[in-house]
């Protein structure tokens, strides 16, 4: 929802559906013509989460990033999470976790906000951020 633009108060997503995500979860309701209810139920999350894979397509597409594979990589961690953008504060992707030893193509490079590099990768067609200490080329 933050990504979205609404606000979760100063704890932000702490993990807790408190009275700023319940809030927050009705005016998307509402702004989304869905029932107003604060729940999290399967409308609303279908709707949610369309808008979100929406925003971070355009996103990526905004970016420039490279969509086809410079390099085969493998992981070397037992279970990989895959990011829809470079750092862990950002939500996993559809088809995270990768297992150990799962191929990869590695398309591009970008740096989280601490600096750290991240491979955008690409697995069975579908693209995701991994951080660069889990892969290693094949």
């Amino acid at each position: 929802m933050i990504a979205l633009g609404y606000d979760l108060g100063s704890f932000g997503a702490d993990g807790d559906f408190g009275k700023a995500t319940d809030d927050a979860m009705r005016k998307f309701q509402s702004e989304h013509k869905l029932t107003v209810d604060g729940q999290y139920g399967a409308k609303t999350k279908k709707k949610l989460t369309n808008k979100y894979n929406k925003k971070v397509n355009q996103s990526q597409s905004e970016t420039g990033l490279n969509e086809e594979g410079k390099w085969k990589g493998v992981v070397t961690a037992d279970s990989l999470n895959v990011r829809t953008w470079a750092g862990t504060e950002n939500p996993t992707c559809s088809f995270s976790p990768l297992k150990r030893g799962t191929e990869v193509d590695v398309c591009d490079t970008k740096k989280d906000k601490d600096g750290k590099d991240w491979y955008y990768i690409k697995y069975n067609n579908k693209h995701g951020f991994v951080s660069s200490s889990y892969v290693t080329k094949k």
